[in-house]
């Protein structure tokens, strides 16, 4: 016999959520994918764009590297801030990582934080990498 509870927050009175499959979501919103292939050396690829009143938040990554890559020094993925959508320059730095030929990188659990007003972008020293970032909007001031 199931047992109804509310699972929340007692300052900002958010309930947990449970999906279909059981899951409890404790974030606000559920994760959204952002996807996207770094296919050109040291060319920014856009994954999140700023939202009036929201700051992202990454929850999750998952990168693969193609047999494009070099087999002796990998590629250097560098996901970052930056202050406008194609911008190479990097305001703050989130993840530096090195992939292996072939490899995975999978990251979940994370609750990283991105400046409010900024755009999150990913370039690497080696093309052909797949990227795809897990994130949510949270409401700024929550």
């Amino acid at each position: 016999m199931p047992v109804r509870f509310i699972l929340a927050d007692a300052v900002n009175e958010t309930a947990a959520k449970i999906t279909s499959q059981g899951e409890i979501l404790s974030v606000p919103n559920p994760s959204m994918p952002a996807q996207g292939a770094l296919t050109v050396i040291n060319t920014a690829v856009n994954f999140i764009v700023p939202m009036e009143g929201f700051t992202p938040v990454l929850t999750g990554m998952i990168l693969t590297a193609t047999k494009e890559v070099s087999p002796t020094d990998g590629a250097v993925v560098d996901i970052y801030e930056a202050d406008a959508l194609d911008s190479t320059s990097v305001a703050t730095e989130l993840y530096l990582l090195t992939i292996a030929r072939l490899g995975i990188i999978a990251r979940s659990g994370l609750f990283v934080l991105v400046s409010p007003g900024v755009w999150v972008n990913a370039k690497t020293d080696d093309a052909s990498v797949n990227v795809t970032l897990e994130y949510f909007y949270r409401k700024i001031g929550v």
